[in-house]
Parts: C-alpha cells; structure tokens; sequence
C-alpha cells in the first residue's frame, strides 16, 4: 500500500507541465508523431517498473502464474482455447516474469498515447491523476491483465475508427463500374456505392475499410478476453453527432427504473427463457449492493459528462459517448456484477473526457468545487479499496527479486 502512494506521488510529480526539451518522438500506424518531455518519459518509466517488478500484487496474479506454467507444459484448458491471443503469448513467452513485464509494456504503451494524443502536455498529469488514483482502473487492471489487454486493443481500435481510410491510394483516381440486374456497383478511391437505377437510392460504403479494421481489432481482442466481441456494435456508435436533449431524458429514465423499480427484473427474467445459459450471470440476488453513497457517486459523474458532453467536439465527442456509456453499466450493475466487466472497456476514457471537460468549463469557484469533490471522491474510494479484505492482496507490494 505504502509502495503504490510513493510511485503514485513520484509519477503525478514528474508529470506536472514544466519547460522541458524534447527526448524522443513516437509513431505507430494511424496515430500521429509525438514528442515526450523528459519529465513525462520518466513518470512513465517509474510506472512500468512498477508494474513490471511486481510479485504477488493483485488476486488474480497467482492464478495467471499457475495457468503459464500448465501451458508451458502443455495443457491448455477449455476455457482458454478460445482465448487464442492469451494462449499464443503463454506458449510463446517462456518466462512468466517477461510475460508481465510485456504486458506491462503494451498497456503503459497504449495508456500514453490515448493521453498524448488527446490532450495537450499541460493536461497530462491530470489524466494520469485520474488513471492512477480511481481503484477500478488502474490497480484493477493489474489484477485483470488478460482483460487490460483488450481494453488496450479496444482504445487502438476506437482510435484509428476516427482515421479516414481509403480503398485505393490518394495518388491513384481509380474508378469502375458494373451493372448488375437493375443495380450499379461503383468504387472509386474514396467509397464502394450501390445504386439502384430504378429509384436512384445509392447506398454509399465510404467507412467499410475503417469497419473491417475496427472488428478486426476487436476479434483480435476477444482473443485475449471473449467480453470484448460485444464492442463490435460500439463502432455504429463512434460518430461525432451531438447528444438530442430527448436521449439524455429517456436515459435518465432507463436509470431510474433499473434503481428503483423491479421493472428491469422482469425484462431480465423474459430474456433468459430464450437465453437460459446466462441464468447464472443474471439470477435472483447476482446484482451489486447500492446504497446511497454509491448512487451519489455515480450520479455525480453521469450528470458532469450529461451536462457537459455537448461541449465536446469532433473526437472528443466520440470519447464522451463511450465514457456515458461507462456511467450508465455503472448504475446498471445492481442487475449483475458481470456489466461491470463490461463497463470497463468504456471507463477507462474517464482519464479524457473528465480533463476536456474541466477545460471547457469557466474558471471560478465552480469548477473548483467541482475538482475538490471529485478528489473526495477518489479518496474515499482508494480507503475503501485498501481497507476492504477483498484486495488485501494488494496492501503489501513485493518484487521478483524478493
């Protein structure tokens, strides 16, 4: 406990803005050229070692531990063939210290340049605030790491949604045509159209080449933790189109039956007599406990990217309808602790939209009473977390030198 608040305070110190000369530049694929202040580069060192040092930390650790050494030795259950990524990095990974120490890599990795290329340098340490300080995020992560991993693919899959990808290269004007029983097939270099001659309805395919990236990701994800095939209705959800004041009305309302009325209850109960493999995942009695506390937490996050969502522009508005979606499995986890698995791919971009929302927001004694309880928030949170027997496995840090 006492080893996570040193990092966390060391790495929230070096992340602060300052003037600070250029170290090195990124790329991968689709996301642009960055350059990392030295400062940032080594809060983010810190953090990786962290990670990648540790023994013991997190309840799901030692379980991930025995599952590398079966597979080493040739038994792949059941349950983990069909988790092909999971299993292709365990057999091909010999050592289970370097398989944590990679892992640890590609989610620091795909963490920052969510950040980097998102928000501008002087908002970085308020996103690693936010990463590091929310239990559900951060620490979670470190116990859950098959499915930290799809959430990593999930944010390079969300990303690169945003690109325009063409059929053809730029330079080359690439056009045919073909007529098929009363339709007419074009591709050019920038879309596939159907049109039908009868009624000159055209159907225009311009985003299919972006579609076939995003599910591909996602199946690759779903390899590392099956959860992640139900994001692929997500990508009909990735638009920049602002959010009706008639939707927000009739989400609070969705909100309010599932709290307060049994009404979600017998919804559920008509949807396992088709579905009746999930009666365990959604029986009597399976929802989280939600007292008072935990609603007005909640709420206050939803009504904060509510209010504020249709300042976000372009992107940032894409990143915000994820993060409502976040706050809404939040409140909608009384029916089953497994939404909450679910609501994980979508918390994660709190650590955007919460920094683009403060920065849309009028300087005054607002916005910082809106902070301070946040920070109370997290507080709170982080004590319970550390105190609850639950996580003890994460009160004492050790590394793999011990």
């Amino acid at each position: 406990m006492v080893h996570f608040f040193v990092v966390f305070s060391i790495a929230m110190l070096f992340s602060l803005p300052r003037d600070s000369g250029r170290l090195i530049n990124f790329r991968l694929l689709k996301w642009k050229t960055i350059a990392i202040p030295k400062t940032q580069l080594i809060s983010f060192i810190i953090i990786f070692l962290f990670m990648a040092l540790r023994y013991e930390f997190g309840n799901d650790y030692n379980n991930y531990r025995l599952i590398h050494g079966d597979m080493q030795h040739g038994y792949v259950s059941e349950w983990h063939r069909r988790n092909f990524l999971f299993v292709f990095a365990n057999l091909n990974i010999a050592d289970f210290y370097w398989l944590i120490a990679i892992m640890s890599f590609c989610y620091l990795i795909a963490f920052h340049l969510l950040i980097r290329q998102n928000l501008p340098a002087n908002r970085y340490w308020f996103a690693l605030l936010l990463l590091l300080i929310n239990p559900s995020l951060f620490l979670i992560h470190l116990s859950a790491i098959r499915q930290a991993i799809a959430i990593c693919i999930f944010i390079l899959a969300v990303h690169l949604s945003q690109k325009d990808f063409r059929l053809f290269p730029t330079d080359k004007q690439i056009k045919y045509e073909k007529n098929f029983k009363g339709l007419k097939f074009i591709v050019n270099s920038e879309a596939f159209r159907i049109q039908n001659k009868s009624t000159a309805i055209t159907f225009v395919y311009s985003n299919i080449i972006s579609f076939v990236v995003y599910t591909s990701l996602i199946i690759l994800a779903s390899g590392m933790h099956t959860s992640a095939m139900i994001l692929i209705p997500v990508y009909f959800m990735l638009n920049q189109k602002k959010v009706s004041g008639a939707f927000k009305v009739l989400l609070g309302l969705f909100i309010v039956i599932v709290l307060f009325t049994p009404l979600y209850r017998i919804i559920f109960d008509l949807g396992l007599i088709f579905f009746p493999q999930y009666e365990d995942y959604f029986g009597p009695g399976e929802g989280l406990t939600f007292g008072l506390g935990a609603i007005v937490n909640t709420l206050f996050f939803f009504l904060l990217i509510v209010l504020n969502i249709n300042k976000l522009t372009e992107k940032e508005m894409v990143y915000g309808k994820l993060y409502l979606i976040a706050t809404t499995f939040t409140f909608i986890a009384r029916i089953s602790p497994m939404l909450t698995r679910v609501g994980m791919y979508f918390d994660v971009f709190i650590i955007i939209v919460i920094p683009l929302v403060f920065a849309k927001m009028e300087r005054g004694y607002l916005r910082s009473m809106t902070f301070a309880f946040m920070m109370l928030i997290y507080i709170a949170r982080l004590r319970t977390f550390f105190t609850n027997p639950m996580w003890q496995s994460f009160w004492e840090y050790r590394m793999i030198f011990d």
